[in-house]
């Protein structure tokens, strides 16, 4: 099962979408900036740039937010959601992927 560990406006409306979309069992996880959470030693061992969002699965981790979309797109290929390596829609659908997650959230 997927964790996605996320605050409110900050990079995590991407892969949230992404998770959604592919119908998966995940959980989110809130990182509480108030509090400063993403400092913990917890979550420092999770992502020590602080940043969110973090995708857990299992033991491993993946940050920063076009890496944690595209890593989901190619699990899933059964969705569909990329284009085979190397074609131009590929392109398309990776320069749509990053402006939703740099441009559009932002």
């Amino acid at each position: 099962m997927y964790k996605l560990h996320y605050f409110p406006g900050h990079a995590s409306l991407s892969p949230h979408l992404i998770l959604a979309e592919l119908n998966v069992d995940f959980e989110l996880a809130l990182v509480d900036l108030d509090s400063d959470r993403q400092k913990s030693a917890e979550y420092l061992t999770l992502n020590p740039a602080r940043r969110i969002p973090v995708l857990a699965i299992g033991s491993n981790v993946i940050f920063e937010c076009d890496a944690i979309c595209l890593y989901l797109c190619e699990q899933h290929t059964h969705a569909k959601l990329l284009h085979a390596v190397g074609t131009h829609q590929r392109a398309l659908c990776l320069r749509r992927l990053i402006c939703l997650a740099n441009i559009l959230q932002a």
